[in-house]
């Protein structure tokens, strides 16, 4: 035995025996104090129980939980092992150290069973009972859960409110949430709430805010903050759709399109900017414009903007017809305002060129010269006849003999020649004709027109 135990074992002696003389001088105060000022959950705890002697033979420890009271005693030997007068559990753990203080471990706090439990010691060989420790468990957080969503993406179109909810486990003291869109917080549309759960207190994190395009390919989320804890739920990738609710011809009027016949031609149609791409279709009447059409985009405000160039040739048979394009977005289809095209079609003159033009001219020449011809000989004829018509009346006379008549009983003007003092005198140019016989007939020429025209002045 060394000498440091027989020292113990002497004093242990000296102590009892004083304690049966002389009660009181050997008295002194047992202590029980915990390993922290709280527990918490689902960690160790420990009790320590000691005295001003640190002498400890015996200890009974006493606790009082809510279901109810519960002791252990555990008694020290020389070998420092403890025996103990209960069966040892898996949920407490004892030392008993002969020259030191003994200990009680909770192995895994339960706050149902632990929280706010009162604990004491009794220590022998001084007959003193410690001190009571009430047990104060906090709860922390473990685990943050995302309620409103069950799958890794979430599809909304740009203008939908989105609403998301998550929601901490039951703690003490409550923890705290934040929303985030990938590394930054957000603010706009994010509150929490609490309930009592037990004694625990349940946060609720709730995110309501209308969706814009600038949340397409964000990830969200919400952390949860209790102490230096911090935990974060899944992710939710946000896809946002920005429909087409426009398309239109930019270079376009709103009079109809003058353009020349066989001129190119080239319309530039743009929707608003979508999400995804939206395509382009462009028509003229009922028929869809295939060749000559260019398609891009380029990118707008977080979207897309679908353009397309239609290049064409117009012909005559274009002119008042319509063109327009169509956009397609998933199942939609809107259709711009649809623009008219006037086309000035080129005229045989000016596409025919000098020998066109000569043989027009030949041609209205070869139409018109008879009329002319018949219109001369007409006139030719109507003033002839007027003419002679003139000359048949007879000349004044104071004779009332009636004229002469052929056998047939036509009357026969005639015409003498006249002396130059005559033709002086009745202010006449008349020619010197032979005596001729005009029937009152219809003059019907005889022969070519050209011949009559040739002969006769006009």
């Amino acid at each position: 035995m060394h000498g440091s135990e027989k020292s113990k074992m002497n004093m242990t002696g000296i102590c009892l025996l004083l304690f049966a003389v002389l009660p009181g001088i050997c008295e002194g105060r047992v202590n029980l104090t915990g390993s922290s000022l709280t527990a918490v959950a689902g960690q160790p705890f420990a009790f320590t129980c000691s005295n001003d002697f640190r002498i400890t033979i015996d200890v009974y420890w006493t606790a009082q939980l809510p279901n109810g009271t519960s002791s252990f005693r555990a008694r020290s030997y020389i070998d420092e092992t403890c025996t103990y007068d209960f069966n040892p559990t898996d949920i407490y753990n004892f030392t008993c150290p002969r020259d030191g203080p003994f200990t009680l471990t909770i192995l895994d706090v339960d706050y149902r069973r632990h929280h706010n439990s009162n604990w004491t010691c009794f220590a022998e060989p001084l007959g003193e009972r410690s001190n009571t420790v009430v047990l104060d468990v906090n709860v922390p957080l473990r685990t943050i859960n995302l309620l409103t969503s069950t799958t890794h993406v979430l599809n909304l179109t740009e203008g939908d409110t989105m609403l998301l909810v998550c929601e901490t486990n039951p703690t003490k003291p409550p923890s705290n949430i934040t929303w985030m869109k990938d590394d930054d917080s957000i603010t706009t549309g994010a509150s929490s709430s609490t309930r009592e759960d037990g004694g625990l207190t349940v946060t609720a994190g709730r995110l309501s805010m209308e969706v814009t395009r600038e949340f397409h390919m964000k990830r969200i989320y919400c952390v949860g903050s209790y102490k230096e804890t911090n935990l974060r739920t899944n992710t939710i990738l946000l896809h946002v759709d920005v429909p087409l609710v426009e398309i239109s011809i930019i270079n376009s009027t709103n009079l109809p399109l003058s353009m020349t016949e066989n001129e190119d031609v080239t319309l530039v149609c743009e929707t608003n900017p979508t999400l995804p791409l939206s395509t382009i279709i462009w028509t003229k009447g009922n028929q869809t414009l295939t060749e000559d059409v260019t398609s891009t985009s380029r990118a707008s405000d977080g979207a897309v903007v679908a353009v397309s160039m239609a290049t064409f040739t117009p012909s005559c048979d274009d002119h008042l017809s319509r063109i327009q394009c169509s956009g397609f977005y998933k199942s939609t289809r809107i259709a711009s305002k649809s623009q008219t095209l006037f086309v000035h079609c080129i005229s045989k003159d000016e596409t025919s060129g000098p020998t066109f033009s000569a043989g027009v001219g030949v041609g209205m020449t070869i139409c018109l010269v008879p009329l002319l011809v018949a219109a001369a000989v007409y006139i030719l004829w109507w003033k002839r006849r007027h003419t002679m018509k003139d000359k048949t009346e007879p000349p004044e006379s104071t004779d009332s003999a009636a004229a002469p008549q052929s056998d047939d009983g036509h009357n026969i003007n005639m015409y003498e020649s006249m002396d130059d003092n005559a033709r002086e005198r009745n202010d006449t140019a008349y020619e010197e004709l032979h005596m001729q016989v005009y029937e009152n007939t219809v003059f019907e020429p005889t022969g070519s027109l050209e011949d009559h025209v040739i002969d006769e002045d006009v």
